[in-house]
Parts: C-alpha cells; structure tokens; sequence
C-alpha cells in the first residue's frame, strides 16, 4: 500500500451509490515521536492491525511491528502496553499480535502469528501469553462455551483454548494449491457454529463446538474470501479483498455477493448499531475510503479518507462509532453514526510491574464548512492547541478527487481561526460550472509531537 500523502475520496461506479455521508471522521495517529519524512511509518514500525470494543469503555487493538496491545479513549488518548517476550529473546524479533477479541473473563485476547501464542491482556495491562507452536494463529473470537476459538494458518486447523489455557486443535482437509496463508478470519455466527476463511482452499468453513466441520466453497470468479462479521439477519459476512465484493452465507451455506467499486479492495468489515454493514476499502486500485452497506439493496454510501490507507481492522466501539485501523499511515480511525454516544470509560490503573507506554491525544483542527468568497475557498478552524493546519478541500467528479484548493495556517494558539484556499485551475473550472457542490475538507493538524491527526467533514460550498 503506497504511504504517500494523498488526499483520498470515495469511487462511484456503476453500481447504487449515494452521496458522501455526513459521518465524522477523526484520525489519531498511533506515534508519540517524530515520523519519517512520508509522515506514516512510526520509529518502531509499529503498524495497527486489527480492533475491538473493550469492556471499559474504551477501544482495543494490536500493532504488528511494535509487538503491542494498544488501548485508546474515545477522546483519543493512547496506552500501548509491549507484548512480553520470552526470556533472552533479542528485540529484533518480530512480535505480530493479529486478531483481537473481547474474552469471556472481561479481559482482551489476541493471536500472536509470528510469536506462535495466544495471549490474554488484562486492562490494566498484564499479560499472560500460552504458546501453540507452529500455529500461526490469526484470528481469535469468542465460541459459545465460552473458549476462545482461532485460525491455526501454520497447522491448517482451528484451535481452541480455555480461559485457564488447556489448548486443543481440530485439523482442516488439506486445502491444495499454492503455498500461501492458509486461513483468515474466524467469527461466531448466529447458530452458534464458528465460522472461518480458508484462504488458501477458497472456502468458508464451519465448526461446532464437538468438532464437527461443514466447508463451503466460494463460486469460481468472485475472489478470496479473508474477513468475516456476524449480521443481525443470521448471516455470516465475509470480505472477498481481490473480488471487490462482499459475500453473504446463510447458515444452511446458500452465498450471495455484492458488488463494490472496481478496485476499492475490501479488507475488515463490520456491522453496527445504526443497522448498516461498515466495509473497509483499501483502495487496491481507487482511492481509500470506508463503505457504509445497505444490506437490503447494496447501496453504498461512501465516507472518504484523506490518506491511502490498508484498513486491517474494522469494528463498532463502545460508543456505537465505527472505528478502524489504517496501517498505511499508522492511525487509530473513528467515523460517527446515527446512533454515537459517549460511553463511560475506566480509567488506566496499570497493574504490577507494567510500565506502559502514554501518547496523549493529538492537536486537533476541526474545519467549518467553506465558503466561496472573492475568487478563494475560506475556512473557519476550531483549534484544540498551537498548530500547523494542513488544509485540501476536493470534490468527486468522474468517479475522482478533483481539489479545489490547498493552504495551511500556522496558529499560535487554542480557538477559532480562519484559513484561505486559492483555487486550483480545476477548482476554478469545476466551480464556473457548479457553485454550490458537496465539498470534502479535511485540516490536518501537527502539535508540538509533530504527529499529524487528521479531522473532516463533508458540506454544501456556499
């Protein structure tokens, strides 16, 4: 996934699509010391990877790389707490937490690929890790007798372990073809099964608690499925990244398969309160942006995002926001919906001999809708903190981001500040045409840490 900075709008093709949404998004950067010279990549090569709501109130997600479990606050506060290595292990070994969950026993548990273990964290940070060698394991949900349940991509099997740690394993048929990661994401579905990606043998497959395996393969032709969700309707949701399409399997195996723009590159996806199926696009060949699924016709209501970004992990939050991982830019993303509130959040009471690692919440521009006025686009800014602001406003047109203009502002301080964008030739063309379009803006703010923490919105140029 390219990590230049670009500025990255929803695709429209030919398929129902609506106008962008009126969703909020908030990017909060997962690095606390200065980034490199394309803004993306952290010091440690911390990446975020996958995402859950916690039992605090707070969100849950792991970082490949930097070998963490991290925890955030809806205000955008950051715990990472270091995955603990076996002793005398150099710290160039990779530490990969994968797939997260929120466990039975109120504390989060995650698969550890490349470490070959399942670990648990506690809130307040303490850890107690259970080696499976030569599993790989991927993804980890919870299973309806209360044991954790994962993707085993090493051994081709789906393991189970207790809360107490007694692990058991179910091998899979071997699934054939090339040799690459045999599995995916696993998920408990509405009839209690677990259900799971095979990757490698294109199937969605199927297991009770007893052992009991039932496969489904995917129709020739509409891709590899990776990612699942659980639907309100029963169904199982699956992601097909090089189908552009999302898949729907009932639990008698009946599949059906939505189309979504060429290119978008569907990664995780989730369902949430406000009814609708949230679908990361990775922008695999168009740019990035988050889908918002009616699942009743397909339609699709784009909410943009300002850098390309690998969406790995999608899921609704404590507050009923939909929040995801972008991994090309290394940011915590949060996106409001109909039914957002605020949740109460535990404060970190970090347990014995923890020392985690504290990133505050970012400086924060927040953009007022644009105004046309003497030949520039004007801004108004609600600043958190001193800042330099990064300002673009773009609009769709032929299925592309057109900018009408750029700028920044450097503010000495907290409060409402104004910027002016001269228009781009494009701009200038596009608004001697339309004077009233639907506008993207998005101010990218850099505090004293020099982390960029993105806001935007979308509104109607007056």
């Amino acid at each position: 996934m390219a990590r230049r900075s670009v500025l990255a709008l929803a695709v429209a093709l030919a398929l129902v699509i609506v106008a962008p949404s009126r969703a909020t998004v908030t990017e909060y950067p997962t690095c606390s010391l200065p980034p490199t010279a394309d803004g993306a990549l952290c010091a440690d090569g911390r990446s975020p990877n996958s995402i859950v709501a916690g039992p605090d109130g707070a969100v849950w997600f792991t970082t490949y790389g930097g070998g963490e479990v991290g925890r955030i606050t809806i205000a955008g506060a950051i715990t990472l707490f270091n995955v603990p290595r076996p002793a005398g292990e150099s710290s160039d070994v990779i530490r990969g937490p994968a797939g997260i969950t929120a466990g039975p026993d109120g504390a989060l548990w995650y698969a550890e690929d490349f470490g070959n273990r399942v670990g648990r964290v506690a809130t307040d940070g303490t850890y107690t890790t259970y080696d499976v060698p030569g599993a790989r394991p991927a993804d980890i949900a919870v299973g309806p007798d209360g044991a954790l349940w994962f993707t085993a991509a090493g051994t081709n099997s789906i393991g189970r372990i207790t809360t107490t740690g007694s692990v058991s394993s179910f091998p899979l048929p071997a699934p054939g073809g090339a040799s690459i990661k045999k599995l995916g994401g696993i998920v408990r579905g509405g009839d209690d099964r677990l259900w799971f990606a095979e990757v490698q043998g294109r199937k969605i497959g199927a297991i009770r608690t007893d052992g009991t395996l039932k496969e489904y393969p995917v129709p020739a032709g509409v891709g590899t499925p990776y990612d699942l969700t659980a639907g309100p309707d029963g169904a199982v949701w699956f992601s097909l990244f090089d189908g552009d399409r999302v898949g729907r399997i009932t639990p008698g195996g009946a599949m059906r398969f939505f189309h979504l723009p060429a290119g978008s590159g569907p990664s995780d996806l989730t369902f949430a309160s406000d009814g609708g199926l949230w679908i990361g696009a990775s922008g695999r060949s168009a740019p990035s942006a988050i889908l918002r699924m009616r699942t009743s016709d397909g339609s699709l209501t784009p909410t943009p995002l300002l850098y390309a970004s690998s969406v790995n992990g999608m899921a609704e939050g404590p507050d009923h926001a939909v929040w995801f991982t972008e991994t090309g830019p290394n940011q915590i993303g949060r996106i409001t919906t109909a039914t957002t509130v605020v949740p109460v959040v535990t404060p970190v009471s970090p347990g014995p001999a923890v020392t985690p690692v504290l990133i505050p919440p970012p400086a924060f521009a927040v953009p007022g809708a644009p105004k046309l006025t003497g030949g520039a686009l004007h801004i108004g800014l609600d600043l958190s903190a001193r800042a330099a602001v990064d300002l673009a406003a773009a609009v769709v047109r032929r299925h592309r981001p057109v900018i009408l203009g750029r700028g920044s502002v450097h503010a000495v301080g907290a409060g409402k500040h104004s910027a002016r964008l001269k228009l781009t030739a494009a701009g200038r063309r596009i608004l001697a045409r339309s004077r009233h379009p639907k506008v993207v803006v998005a101010a990218r703010a850099r505090g004293g840490d020099r982390r960029r923490a993105t806001r935007e919105r979308t509104a109607r140029l007056r």
